[in-house]
């Protein structure tokens, strides 16, 4: 059983690629309006949605699978979860890498990752 798919990229126990937090946040189509003497909310269309994923390898190949999840960057990725459930497509903002446990050859024993999503709609792929 997979956790999430990215692209070709599939997060799971059995890879050893664990899924260790997975936050989303979508926003409201009104914002906050200032007056003079006091405030409102418009419409103004809600902002593109943002998917945060970490995940953490506590083997030392975990840069072949970091590598492959960099090269997602440059365009937009179909995200789908465990249960089948099709998230839309998401373009990669930012990953970053965190290595920890290092041993003596400096391989990391334990690497951490984050990487931010940012919601792509439209029908353009770039």
């Amino acid at each position: 059983m997979y956790h999430l798919v990215v692209g070709d990229e599939v997060f799971s126990v059995q890879d050893r690629t664990p899924i260790s937090r997975l936050a989303r946040t979508d926003y409201g189509s009104y914002s906050e309006t200032a007056l003079i003497d006091d405030a409102d909310s418009e419409p103004t269309g809600s902002a593109l949605s943002k998917l945060a994923l970490s995940a953490t390898w506590t083997r030392p190949k975990a840069a072949d699978a970091v590598n492959r999840i960099r090269k997602l960057l440059n365009e937009p990725q179909q995200v789908s979860d465990g249960d089948g459930y099709n998230l839309g497509r998401w373009t990669i903002s930012s990953i970053e890498e965190v290595k920890t446990s290092l041993v003596h050859n400096g391989k990391a024993m334990k690497t951490e990752v984050s990487i931010q999503f940012l919601e792509k709609r439209g029908a353009s792929t770039s």
